[in-house]
Protein backbone atom coordinates (compact mmCIF):
# COMPACT_ATOMS: atom_id res chain seq x y z
CA UNK A 1 0.00 0.00 0.00
CA UNK A 2 1.16 3.14 -0.69
CA UNK A 3 0.27 6.93 0.46
CA UNK A 4 0.76 9.75 -1.22
CA UNK A 5 0.19 13.49 -0.17
CA UNK A 6 1.41 16.08 -2.19
CA UNK A 7 2.79 19.23 -0.14
CA UNK A 8 0.40 21.66 1.28
CA UNK A 9 -2.80 19.62 -0.13
CA UNK A 10 -5.51 18.61 1.77
CA UNK A 11 -6.27 15.16 0.20
CA UNK A 12 -3.83 11.99 -0.04
CA UNK A 13 -3.83 9.47 -2.31
CA UNK A 14 -4.18 5.55 -1.80
CA UNK A 15 -2.71 2.95 -3.76
CA UNK A 16 -2.27 -0.64 -3.65
CA UNK A 17 -1.04 -2.98 -5.52
CA UNK A 18 -4.20 -5.86 -5.80
CA UNK A 19 -4.14 -8.44 -8.57
CA UNK A 20 -7.34 -9.93 -9.91
CA UNK A 21 -7.54 -13.15 -11.16
CA UNK A 22 -8.59 -13.82 -14.81
CA UNK A 23 -12.14 -15.08 -13.39
CA UNK A 24 -13.19 -12.09 -11.56
CA UNK A 25 -12.24 -10.44 -14.68
CA UNK A 26 -14.27 -12.44 -17.24
CA UNK A 27 -17.16 -12.27 -14.27
CA UNK A 28 -16.66 -8.50 -14.86
CA UNK A 29 -16.87 -7.84 -18.73
CA UNK A 30 -20.01 -10.36 -18.60
CA UNK A 31 -21.99 -8.02 -16.42
CA UNK A 32 -24.03 -5.27 -18.21
CA UNK A 33 -22.53 -1.60 -18.44
CA UNK A 34 -24.83 -0.21 -15.95
CA UNK A 35 -24.59 -3.65 -13.34
CA UNK A 36 -20.57 -2.64 -13.33
CA UNK A 37 -21.01 1.02 -13.14
CA UNK A 38 -23.17 0.42 -9.63
CA UNK A 39 -20.58 -1.60 -8.51
CA UNK A 40 -17.52 0.27 -8.88
CA UNK A 41 -19.59 3.24 -7.73
CA UNK A 42 -20.15 0.61 -4.69
CA UNK A 43 -17.06 -0.04 -4.18
CA UNK A 44 -15.29 3.70 -4.31
CA UNK A 45 -18.12 4.80 -1.96
CA UNK A 46 -16.99 2.10 0.35
CA UNK A 47 -13.26 2.25 -0.07
CA UNK A 48 -13.20 6.33 0.82
CA UNK A 49 -15.41 6.00 4.09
Amino acid sequence: MIIIQPVGADKAFITSGVRLEPEFIAAMRSIGEQKRTEFIAYLSYNLYS
